[in-house]
Parts: structure tokens; C-alpha cells; sequence
């Protein structure tokens, strides 16, 4: 499972990813190349970060 996440969203992604997968969540930056393509889950702004449980 992925999650992408704008700063706004980040604590509602890790939350969601934890109750869903029952895993703890790794959170890394969204990659360059993708940053201006790639939206947040949540919202339409951009996503800063990758909520993911692999």
C-alpha cells in the first residue's frame, strides 16, 4: 500500500496506513522526478511524501 501525502495530510496518511496494514509506516520524500506529477491522496495539492509499508 502506498499513500501519497501533501504536508497538510501527513499525520492522516501515516494514521490510515497503521489502522489498514497494522504495520509500522515508512515515510520517505517523494522523488524529484515525480514531485510535480504526483498528487496527495487527500487534497489536490502536491505530494511532498510517500507513506508506504514496504
Amino acid at each position: 500500500m502506498k499513500i501519497y501525502s501533501c504536508q497538510m495530510h501527513i499525520d492522516q496518511a501515516l494514521e490510515e496506513l497503521i489502522l489498514q496494514e497494522e504495520v509500522y509506516p515508512i515515510m520517505e520524500a517523494v522523488p524529484e522526478s515525480e514531485k510535480l506529477s504526483t498528487k496527495c491522496t487527500y487534497c489536490d495539492e502536491s505530494a511532498l511524501y510517500v507513506v508506504a509499508n514496504k
